[in-house]
């Protein structure tokens, strides 16, 4: 029994998706496709290849329910927090 899984994606992904698929199927160019994402022709072609991989899953951003990188733990946050009081 294969286990399905599910994927959120937000506007931004989904809007990535339409231009990247249009560019595969060569129905608009990398510059057009740069103006519509507002992104260089860098990582139109970088999206595109990793859509050509992994199709729509390749799109979507593998941080997504991951902390932030920046996050403070909250013992280190108390920590400051008890030496400015």
């Amino acid at each position: 029994a294969s286990a399905e899984r599910t994927y959120t994606m937000s506007q931004k992904e989904l809007d990535q998706i339409t231009v990247i698929k249009q560019l595969s199927e060569k129905q608009i160019k990398h510059n057009t496709a740069t103006a519509k994402l507002g992104i260089s022709v860098r990582q139109v072609r970088r999206l595109k290849s990793r859509y050509k991989k992994d199709r729509e899953h390749g799109l979507i951003s593998s941080r997504k329910g991951k902390p932030n990188n920046n996050r403070l733990k909250l013992e280190t946050l108390k920590a400051r927090i008890q030496r400015l009081v």
